[in-house]
C-alpha cells in the first residue's frame, strides 16, 4: 500500500487515504474494515451509487509456501476458485483452480504488480511452482506446497457513473492451514466486514472516489492487512497457543543490518547455518523450531522534546501503545557498533496520544528463534517496512535483525546477551558482507522520508 491522498480530503490517523497500486494497469486499491453494526447503513449508501455485479458469491483461495517461508515478501503464489457453495469441501489434486503468481514492485515511487494466471489442476500447479524454471526465477531452496486456505463471501459493486471503479465486500471470512495430502484445519475467523475499493489510478482524485472515501470515514473504517497476511497471523497465533511462546519483557537488545529486496533469501541461508551448527554455541530453539511470518500496522507518533518513542499498534479496531526510551548504542568488540539497547514497555493508551501527528507503516516480518548452551534465546528476523507517509511516494525498508527481549536483567545477564548478539552479528556479517550494519530505527526512517 501507499498513501495517495485524495485532494482536499482530511487525513484520519487510522483510516487514511492510502492505496495499493497492484496491476500493470495502475489499479489502486484501498483495504479497510467496518464494524457489523454499521453495515446496513453503509450498504444502503453504496447501493445508491452502484449496481451489484451478478457473479458467484464465494471465493476460496490457497496460498503456496513452505515451512521456511521461502516466498519473498513481494511475491504471492496462490490458487483461486469461485463457487456458489460457502464450503470448499474436500480438495483433490485433480481439481482445477485459477493459478496466479503476483510480483509486487516499485515503479516511480508507486507500487505496481505483475500478475500471471492459468486455469489448471492443483497437481499441475504444484509441479509448475516446483519446476526448475520457477526455482531459477524465485531462488527457492525447498519445494513449495499448499500452506494456507481462506474462504469468504464476496459481493461486487460497480459504480453507476464509472464502471471501472469497483467496491467489493467480503464477509464470513474463515482461515485454514494445511496438513499433508491437502487436509486442512481451521485456525481463525473474522467477525467484521472487509471492504476493498478498486479504481484505475487516473480516477483517484475524482469526485466519485472522494464521495466513497467520505462514506468510509463516516462509518469509522479502519486499515486492514491483506487476507494472506491475516492467515499467517492466525497461524502464528495457533502455534504460539499450542507450543507456548509468550516471553515477558521491558527491555530489548537488537542489532540491525540493512539489506536489499533481492537479498531476502539470506534469511533462509542463515537459518541453515544454525541447523548445520556453523554458529558455534548456538542452535535452533528446540521448543519452538518454527519460522513465523506476521504482519502489523504501526503508527509512529511524532512527540517532540522527549527521548521517548511512541508506537501505536493497530490490530483490527484495537489499538495498543508501546513506549521505547533510553536508547543506547552499544560498542562491541567486533567494531560493528550496530546493537541498540532500550527500554520497551506496553502501557495504557492515552487518548491524547491519538491527537498527535503520526506516520504509519505496514510491517511484514519473518523470524526464527535460536538458543545458546545456557538456554538464552535470540530471535533472528527479517522485515519489510512500507511507509505511507509521502504523497504519491511509497518507501520500503528491508532489515535483518538479531533481537533479544529481557525482563529486568542482572548486569551479568545483560552483558552476556550483549556478547551473544555481537557474536551472532559478527558471524552473519563476515559470511554475508553485502549486509550493512546500521542503527537506523523504524521511527527515524519513517520521518526521514520527508527529506
Amino acid at each position: 500500500m501507499c498513501k495517495l491522498l485524495v485532494k482536499k480530503m482530511p487525513v484520519n490517523k487510522i483510516c487514511n487515504e492510502d492505496f495499493l497500486l497492484k496491476d500493470l494497469n495502475y489499479r489502486l486499491e484501498k483495504r479497510c474494515i467496518i464494524k457489523k453494526e454499521f453495515f446496513n447503513e453503509f450498504i444502503k449508501l453504496i447501493n445508491k451509487i452502484s449496481n451489484k455485479d451478478d457473479t458467484k458469491d464465494y471465493n476460496h483461495t490457497i496460498y503456496f509456501d513452505n515451512d521456511t517461508h521461502d516466498v519473498p515478501f513481494n511475491f504471492s503464489i496462490k490458487a483461486r476458485k469461485y463457487s456458489d457453495n460457502p464450503d470448499v469441501g474436500k480438495i483433490k489434486y485433480s481439481d482445477k483452480w485459477i493459478y496466479e503468481v503476483k510480483n509486487t514492485i516499485f515503479k516511480n515511487g508507486l507500487i505496481t504488480g505483475n500478475k500471471k494466471k492459468e486455469h489448471i489442476t492443483i497437481k499441475e500447479i504444484i509441479k509448475k511452482i516446483n519446476s526448475e524454471k520457477i526455482h531459477d526465477v524465485f531462488n527457492f531452496e525447498k519445494k513449495l506446497y499448499p500452506r494456507l486456505l481462506n474462504t469468504y463471501k464476496r459481493n461486487h459493486y460497480i459504480l453507476k457513473n464509472n464502471k471501472t471503479i469497483r467496491i467489493t465486500i467480503d464477509t464470513n471470512i474463515k482461515y485454514y492451514a494445511f496438513e499433508k495430502n491437502l487436509n486442512y484445519f481451521k485456525i481463525g475467523q473474522e467477525d467484521f466486514i472487509r471492504i476493498e475499493l478498486k479504481t484505475p489510478a487516473k480516477f483517484r482524485k475524482s469526485i466519485s472516489i472522494n464521495h466513497i472515501l467520505k462514506i468510509f470515514k463516516k462509518y469509522d473504517a479502519a486499515n486492514i492487512i491483506s487476507k494472506k497476511d491475516a492467515g499467517y497471523n492466525y497461524y502464528s497465533k495457533y502455534l504460539s497457543q499450542k507450543f507456548g511462546n509468550h516471553p515477558r519483557s521491558n527491555m530489548e537488545l537488537e542489532s540491525k543490518f540493512n539489506l536489499k529486496k533481492q537479498n531476502q533469501t539470506v534469511f533462509q541461508k542463515i537459518r541453515e547455518d544454525f541447523l548445520k551448527n556453523e554458529v558455534k554455541g548456538f542452535k535452533i530453539y528446540s521448543k519452538y523450531p518454527f519460522v513465523i511470518e506476521k504482519t502489523e500496522f504501526h503508527f509512529y507518533v511524532n512527540k517532540k522534546n522527549t527521548n521517548k518513542n511512541y508506537r501505536i499498534n493497530l490490530k483490527q479496531f484495537e489499538k495498543s501503545l508501546v513506549v521505547k526510551s533510553n536508547l543506547e548504542i552499544i560498542k562491541d568488540k567486533f567494531g560493528l557498533n550496530n546493537i541498540l539497547k532500550r527500554k520497551e514497555v506496553y502501557i495504557k493508551l492515552d487518548p491524547n496520544i491519538l491527537k498527535l501527528p503520526s506516520k504509519d507503516i505496514n510491517r511484514k516480518r519473518k523470524y526464527f528463534i535460536v538458543e545458546n548452551e545456557l538456554g538464552y534465546t535470540y530471535c533472528i528476523l527479517i522485515d519489510r517496512s512500507l511507509s505511507y507517509s509521502m504523497i504519491k511516494k511509497c518507501r520500503e525498508l528491508y532489515q535483518l535483525e538479531i533481537e533479544v527481549l529481557l525482563q529486568d536483567p542482572s548486569k551479568e545477564e545483560l552483558n552476556k546477551k550483549i556478547e551473544d548478539v555481537a557474536f551472532i552479528s559478527n558471524f552473519i556479517f563476515k559470511k554475508y558482507s553485502f549486509l550493512k550494519p546500521t542503527t537506523l530505527t523504524k521511527q527515524e526512517w519513517i520521518y526521514q522520508t520527508d527529506n
